[in-house]
């Protein structure tokens, strides 16, 4: 099967010479989404899948003649991408918190020894289209996406801009850039591979990713860095520290529903009731997302419930009856019989909202957990979360596109 149009395209005419042909946008391994249509009267969908090979040809092609890339799909089967265009492969959304990581499996690699990817200060941000038309942007290596324009100067812009700032103006001794590797070890706990970089770039705990985020903010914002928090403080990473969207480590971690990292940033002195430009509030973010565990470690420590957003002019509780949060509102004294003003309601008992799984052997996602993602990816929660800022936008915005890629 072939990506991108309906009609039979027999890849395109490529030079036999390795060293001669055109330059492609993604490597073996690489994550990506291809346009599906079966043909002309049938509407298409992005399919999520790895590439598998490049410069790939099937046997019975004329001479000359290969496809940029063959994909492994989710379900396992293979499709060829004919050209190397945004309108046919582009770069994967990021995944949602508990949707089913998807990588191509040994086989479907072979031998081949894919190179290690570039640090991210050596690749630009990629502008790219939704299927509907709206304009967004990636980045191919941290795989983050965002719908403003980055900074025209890029990554090292923001990391130099960010050292200015906590250095008094002074240069610093050593990079300002935070490795990918180092930054993904923090995300995910692991507790030997931080302190051996902080062994030997121990001035560098302020050092920054893509997005701005400090080390701390990367195991607050991670899937299990919460062990990580109590000795990048003790080592001096800022409490205070903010990302390009000006949140903190508190407000990563009250986003993403991490309530063992927020407990320990809050054990570790970090305030409550610290806001990000917007005005925007831990408790306000773990409210729209209806992360109850982080909510009530929030309200323990003493993050005041009766804080109004200034630009939606909205508390926590108003935000989470939008959402129909009914745990969330418990908590906050409000009737947890509360619907969801938008469509799809919300999720109930206050389960965070999860990608339902469609893989072979998985388990699909709980009712709460389902009504959670219609939640999420619904016109009235991207529409709030424009308003809360460019962090929960490209959450809903992520939810939307999963959402329709699996109707």
């Amino acid at each position: 099967r072939q990506a991108g149009c309906a009609e039979p395209h027999l890849g395109m005419p490529t030079p036999s010479d390795a060293k001669n042909r055109p330059q492609l946008t993604y490597a073996i391994g690489d994550h990506v989404e291809c346009w599906w249509q079966p043909d002309a009267q049938r509407p298409g969908q992005w399919l999520l899948g790895v590439v598998t090979a490049r410069w790939w040809r099937a046997p019975h092609w004329p001479e000359g003649r290969y496809a940029p890339y063959q994909v492994r799909l989710q379900d396992g089967s293979l499709i060829y991408a004919p050209n190397d265009s945004g309108q046919c492969i582009r770069e994967a959304a990021p995944q949602l918190e508990g949707q089913p990581a998807f990588a191509a499996s040994a086989d479907a690699m072979g031998t081949m020894l894919v190179p290690p990817p570039p640090e991210p200060s050596e690749v630009a941000w990629r502008k790219a289209k939704t299927p509907n038309g709206e304009t967004y942007w990636f980045h191919p290596v941290t795989k983050e996406s965002r719908w403003d324009e980055p900074p025209p100067e890029g990554r090292d812009s923001h990391a130099h801009a960010h050292a200015h700032a906590h250095s008094g103006g002074c240069g610093a001794a050593e990079s300002t850039q935070l490795p990918e590797k180092v930054r993904a070890a923090a995300a995910s706990g692991e507790v030997e591979a931080v302190e051996a970089y902080l062994r030997q770039h121990g001035r560098n705990i302020e050092a920054v990713d893509a997005s701005g985020r400090t080390l701390l903010m990367a195991a607050a914002h991670g899937p299990r860095g919460a062990a990580l928090v109590p000795p990048l403080v003790a080592a001096g990473a800022s409490l205070d520290a903010r990302d390009e969207h000006g949140c903190t480590p508190l407000m990563l971690a009250a986003l993403r529903g991490r309530s063992a990292a927020a407990a320990a940033l809050l054990e570790a002195g970090a305030a409550p009731d610290a806001t990000d430009p917007r005005g925007g509030s831990a408790l306000h973010l773990a409210a729209f997302q209806g992360h109850v565990e982080v909510v009530r470690t929030l309200l323990e420590r003493g993050a005041s419930a009766g804080l109004v957003h200034p630009g939606i002019g909205l508390a926590a509780a108003a935000i989470a009856a939008k959402a129909g949060h009914a745990g969330v509102l418990q908590l906050l004294g409000e009737p947890a019989e509360a619907e969801a003003e938008s469509e799809g309601g919300g999720e109930g008992g206050g389960a965070p909202p999860t990608l339902p799984s469609h893989a072979a052997g998985q388990q699909a996602a709980s009712p709460q957990q389902a009504a959670g993602l219609r939640w999420l990816s619904s016109a009235a929660a991207h529409e709030l979360a424009l308003q809360l800022g460019p962090a929960v936008a490209q959450l809903t915005s992520t939810a939307r596109s999963a959402a329709i890629a699996q109707q």
